[in-house]
């Protein structure tokens, strides 16, 4: 054993006894998780920097400049490679390989429903929120989730598949396991994009019923990596959605100071797409289609709630340009899909 591997050896952290937490439920379910998923920064010697290395201040101009510096720079390569971006990702749904489209035939094999597999993402999004995680994080999370359980189904015999989320004590399905299972999902993928530390130490002080030891963290997050061929960066609802979004309101800033409309169509594009995946009701339409029909009842629907006798001439024309343009993009597209979102949607929308 090289002496670079005994050092990495002896720095394993070690497993020590913690305190039962209570599990969340009701209003205090993801406030008291909150704090299991906090750990030290990975260097702590970053923070000791003393006061003489510290960069100098700088004043408010410099300040604007920089940002406005660097706005230019990105929206400069922006608009050099987005078409390059945008055909990739529409090349790369042409194959239904590259696409992560879970069904309820395989999600029985696992013992689990729809409604379970909602009450993770929607458990998922609850903590990551708390932590004000970027959002791409969950979306691929949530693709690694279900590609390892269509990955796991396809390679392992039933038996197996119908115990991985059973209790170790009854045998029984275990919420627990479900829960610890995203986690680690999220672990692998916070790891891949190098954001907040995030140890699996958190996920083992999480289980209060003692359904998972630290070797067996380690087991799984070996596991969920082999099934899913360390493929991090499926193509999902959120690549699309972020590469038209980013389009779509720098046209609209150019043309309004309207920011109560904008704000809140954003934050409808984003509360539609999180529920959207939750539900496997839609997963047999492309992303690209999900994400213009998200974009398209988003705004019907903020004009409607900001204003319901909305007015704006520009908004208006700059979205309703930008559909019809994004719409002979789209060579995949197809009518029927858009629809079928947007009638979701706005049944969603109905029955809550």
């Amino acid at each position: 054993m090289t002496k670079k591997k005994a050092q990495s050896r002896k720095t394993l952290p070690k497993k020590k006894p913690f305190k039962i937490v209570k599990k969340p439920n009701s209003s205090k379910k993801f406030r008291e998780i909150k704090q299991n998923l906090e750990t030290e920064p990975r260097n702590i010697e970053t923070q000791k920097i003393s006061e003489s290395n510290k960069l100098p201040q700088i004043n408010q101009n410099e300040k604007e400049n920089i940002l406005s510096y660097y706005t230019k720079s990105l929206n400069n390569t922006f608009y050099t490679y987005s078409s390059d971006i945008l055909n990739n990702y529409l090349k790369q749904e042409t194959n239904k390989d590259n696409l992560v489209q879970i069904n309820d035939e395989i999600l029985s094999k696992f013992g689990i429903t729809k409604d379970l597999r909602k009450f993770a993402f929607k458990y998922l999004i609850e903590v990551l929120t708390s932590q004000n995680v970027n959002k791409k994080l969950y979306f691929k999370t949530t693709t690694v989730f279900d590609s390892f359980l269509i990955n796991y189904s396809k390679n392992n015999e039933q038996t197996l598949c119908s115990q991985f989320f059973a209790s170790k004590k009854d045998g029984i399905y275990s919420q627990s396991k479900l829960i610890i299972f995203i986690l680690c999902c999220y672990f692998i993928i916070n790891q891949a994009f190098c954001t907040k530390n995030f140890e699996l130490k958190c996920i083992e002080k999480w289980d209060e019923n003692h359904e998972i030891t630290y070797d067996d963290l380690n087991k799984l997050i070996y596991t969920i990596l082999t099934e899913v061929d360390c493929n991090l960066d499926n193509l999902c609802l959120y690549d699309f959605l972020n590469l038209f979004l980013f389009d779509l309101n720098n046209k609209l800033k150019n043309v309004t100071n309207e920011n109560t409309f904008i704000d809140f169509f954003n934050q409808s594009v984003n509360m539609f797409s999180v529920k959207i995946i939750q539900d496997i009701t839609l997963n047999d339409i492309t992303p690209s289609a999900q994400s213009l029909g998200i974009i398209m009842f988003s705004y019907e629907y903020t004009k409607f709630t900001v204003k319901k006798n909305f007015q704006n001439d520009k908004i208006n024309f700059v979205i309703e340009n930008w559909i019809k343009n994004i719409k002979n993009i789209l060579f995949n597209l197809k009518k029927q899909d858009i629809k079928r979102v947007i009638r979701w949607l706005n049944d969603y929308v109905n029955t809550h």
